[in-house]
């Protein structure tokens, strides 16, 4: 028999805000020195962690509380609350603890969100729950996620009222769960079994998927070895195409680089240079690959796509590019310069001016080109020798209007020499280009778009009336066209205006969006804006450069919101000079702002970033957020980035256990243009899931997809009362 232990009490706890009728310890927790405490009849109004604990003014929305102990001596650490405190939401109903992770349950919540992250802004569903997920980094708390059932029912689930956790996976009880689904993963849409229950996995935590290796053979073949990860794209589903070194005796000879591909399937040897280039008319015999660039992959269905440059017999720099798609089984042409189009009558393409891909599970690329001159019928002259192609992955032609010499969108001129393209939103696209008035005149630059009808617009013209000015403003030079939903987002100079408010962003039909000079709060101007992106909600995201009182060279890089409701409502996201949050280091403020990526579609955004007084063996770290989450006002603290990666930290993948952090790089496509989120590469995808390279012991460098948050799998317990095999739900990224 074991002996016996000798218990007594260590500490008797209450809450810091103690109150008639909180009910606290109705619910209680522990792991290791930590303990939390449920109490869901506390009534502050406070949000989040360690708000005002002082009133009274949403009776029973509930809170938890946090103690730790330090050798015998506890203290509380955490005053947690909803994000989205409301009265009679009984938050604290339920907890749970494992390591540095609380989960909190509040049954009577009653947004209609679903699953992770979504709009908790609402009270549409009566009681059907949700729990909320706090992460520890050092001694600071914050909320990591929102949970809710996946189909929740207008009169209430009671999803929250039993939470548990270990490790990285919580499991969130819904016993007033009515549908009459058996086993795992069953019909949740019902409403059949009134009151039979059911339970909801989550695998929550920062899963990190190694893409590739260096020093690691290259799957299939004894002979080559990864190198150095280059730039890469990452797919809405997760998959990877990404740019690589090699090396071994099957790298020689010009065989050392490769585009490593995840389409189908685990990351494989999708092309090597010096390959023989896929089949495609009038290639000649010894055509093989010579350099590997342009990578795309923003489809959420198959079809990469990347450009080659080739060498062989006959080519040349006018005849050798050519763009390909990676199906998952192959790699196959799609266009090649040099051949005849017959959709632009046997014009001979000489360049690619552009290629970009369109995000979601549409079928269309865009590509802007340059025509031999003297080819086709009619003949390609000056005035027609540049355009913009719509085409599928086979290489069929949707659209081939937008080219010069053809009538303008909006009437009244030609299209002159076109520049950079956008896709947009449900099947449009905008483009930029210069305009030639009927009847003569100089070319002045445009903003064009078509939608899916066919129908083309066109915003006011270079030497125009700026929209949403007020002085005599006119619009200037227009240096980039990047999407807001089905709409184009211009960026363009100013004229008549000073220099310190002479550039600006507008939405097509809207106007006005964001310009230099304008106010951020507390005294901040916009003096610079170095990069900016549209979200799909009407926001925009924008990497600026700061003045006003207080600012230096120590803080003025920020990461701006401009909310969808108002051109003056501007949220700072992130600024250096700002304490770095969720580091856990004392007297550490954030750096250099060093890298960005942001997504069109749901506003996933990741920074990376230095480290300011931090050593320099943990002086860099990378930031992820959701410019969508919450709302303009009480709840947009929601958008805020949170940690996930740091150097001089730790990280595991299925290729490497416990190599620390050396440095992190986010590396994001190069768009001279200053915009994002146009069709380009992407790093970061409409799910949140990012691709970085990591630097490691030794020297090892590892692509990474690192994924915060995965989908939940929903358990159900039969009514016949069987037992049931409760399988493990998989860890996508691995």
């Amino acid at each position: 028999m074991l002996p016996r232990r000798t218990w007594t009490q260590q500490a008797y706890l209450k809450a810091s805000n103690t109150g008639e009728l909180d009910l606290f310890g109705l619910s209680v927790a522990i792991s290791g020195d930590t303990v939390v405490v449920g109490a869901f009849g506390e009534s502050s109004s406070a949000t989040g962690v360690n708000g005002d604990q002082a009133n009274n003014d949403a009776k029973d929305s509930g809170a938890a509380y946090v103690f730790v102990r330090r050798g015998s001596t506890w203290s509380q650490q955490a005053y947690l609350k909803a994000s989205n405190t409301e009265a009679g939401d009984f938050f604290g109903y339920s907890v749970a603890v494992s390591g540095d992770t609380v989960v909190v349950g509040a049954q009577e919540e009653e947004s209609t969100a679903t699953e992770i992250n979504g709009n908790q802004a609402d009270n549409g569903y009566s009681t059907v729950g949700a729990a909320y997920l706090f992460v520890r980094r050092g001694t600071t708390w914050t909320q990591e996620a929102y949970l809710k059932a996946s189909t929740p029912q207008a009169y209430g689930y009671a999803f929250g009222q039993a939470v548990a956790i270990s490790g990285d996976t919580a499991i969130i009880g819904s016993p007033s769960d009515f549908s009459n689904a058996v086993g795992i993963d069953g019909d949740q849409a019902n409403t059949d079994a009134a009151y039979s229950g059911a339970a909801y996995l989550f695998d929550l935590g920062e899963i990190l998927a190694s893409v590739g290796r260096s020093g690691t053979p290259v799957s299939g073949s004894a002979d080559l070895v990864l190198g150095i990860p280059g730039i890469g794209a990452l797919s809405s589903n997760g998959e990877i195409l990404l740019q690589t070194t090699l090396s071994g005796s099957a790298a020689a000879g010009g065989r050392s680089r490769a585009v490593l591909s995840s389409e189908g399937g685990p990351p494989r040897l999708a092309l090597q240079t010096g390959d023989f280039a896929p089949a495609a008319p009038g290639l000649p015999a010894d055509a093989q690959i010579a350099t590997i660039d342009a990578l795309i992959h923003n489809r959420s269905t198959s079809f990469a796509i990347f450009q080659v440059m080739l060498r062989g017999s006959g080519l040349n720099s006018k005849n050798n590019t050519m763009l390909v798609e990676d199906n998952g089984a192959f790699v196959r042409s799609i266009l090649r310069t040099g051949v005849p189009l017959p959709g632009l009558g046997d014009a001979i393409p000489t360049a690619f001016r552009e290629v970009i891909q369109r995000q979601g599970a549409s079928n269309q690329i865009m590509l802007s080109y340059n025509l031999r001159l003297g080819s086709g019928t009619p003949v390609v002259g000056w005035g027609t020798s540049t355009g913009l192609l719509v085409l599928d992955h086979a290489g069929q032609i949707a659209s081939s209007t937008a080219r010069q010499g053809n009538a303008a969108y909006g009437g009244g001129g030609t299209f002159g020499v076109l520049g950079r393209i956008a896709v947009l939103n449900n099947e449009s696209f905008g483009f930029l280009a210069k305009f030639i008035p009927t009847g003569g005149g100089s070319p002045v630059d445009g903003c064009f778009s078509r939608d899916a009808t066919a129908e083309g617009r066109r915003f006011p013209l270079q030497g125009e009336l700026a929209p949403g000015t007020n002085a005599g403003e006119r619009l200037g030079a227009f240096t980039g066209v990047t999407r807001s939903d089905d709409a184009a987002l211009i960026r363009a100079m100013l004229r008549n205006s000073s220099v310190a408010t002479n550039e600006g962003v507008w939405h097509e039909t809207e106007g006005l969006r964001l310009r230099k000079g304008q106010g951020v709060d507390g005294g901040l101007v916009i003096t610079r804006l170095l990069r900016v992106w549209g979200i799909d909600n009407g926001q925009i995201v924008a990497h600026v450069m700061l003045g006003g009182t207080g600012v230096s060279a120590r803080n003025n890089q920020a990461l701006i919101l401009r909310q969808a409701d108002s051109p003056n409502n501007i949220q700072v996201l992130f600024r250096s000079g700002e304490p770095a949050s969720g580091t856990g280091l004392s007297n550490v403020t954030v750096g250099t702002l060093q890298d960005i990526d942001v997504d069109p579609v749901n506003g996933h955004y990741a920074v990376l970033a230095s480290l300011a007084g931090a050593p320099a063996t943990a002086n860099q770290a990378l930031w992820s957020g959701q410019t969508t989450l919450g709302n303009d006002a009480s709840l947009a603290n929601l958008r805020l980035p949170r940690l996930q990666l740091r150097k001089g930290e730790p990280y595991h993948t299925e290729a490497t256990f416990g190599d620390l952090i050396r440095s992190i790089a986010l590396r994001p496509a190069v768009d001279p243009s200053g915009v994002g989120g146009r069709g380009l590469a992407q790093v970061i995808n409409q799910h949140g899931q990012i691709l970085l390279t990591l630097t490691a012991d030794r020297g090892v460098q590892e692509a990474i997809r690192l994924t915060s948050l995965t989908r939940p799998l929903r358990w159900s317990i039969p009514p016949e009362g069987r037992a049931t095999s409760l399988v493990p739900s998989v860890h996508a990224q691995k």
